[in-house]
Order: structure tokens, then sequence, then C-alpha cells
């Protein structure tokens, strides 16, 4: 594992916490207690970042594979 497939790593994963554990829940918080509405960025972010993650780390892969190649 690269350096900078490692730091990325590091990186989705603080992201991923801060927005399952924080973001999301607060969202939907608030959305249930009527002070906000429909929390489609949650919705969005929570099904997003997963795929985004996997596609980026798929991107540094194969960029290695090519370089060592």
């Amino acid at each position: 594992m690269s350096k900078s497939e490692k730091n990325w790593r590091r990186f989705y994963m603080i992201m991923m916490i801060f927005i399952y554990c924080f973001y999301i829940p607060i969202e939907t918080f608030e959305w249930l207690s009527g002070s906000g509405g429909i929390p489609y960025t949650a919705l969005v972010l929570g099904f997003a970042i997963p795929l985004l993650r996997k596609n980026h780390l798929n991107t540094i892969w194969d960029k290695e594979g090519k370089e060592s190649s």
C-alpha cells in the first residue's frame, strides 16, 4: 500500500466517521422533530461517500499498476 493510498484511506475514514456519526443523526433528528426539512443531503452523502471512496481508491490502484509496469 502506497503512502498516497494510506493518506486517502485515512481521509475517507475520518470523513465517514464524521458524516455517519454526527451529520446524518443530527439531520435526521432535526427532520423528525419538525425543525428541518427532509434531509436530502444526508441521504445523498450516506449513499455517495462509499461509492466515491471505492472509485477513488480504484483509480489510485490503476495508476500505481500502470507506473510499475
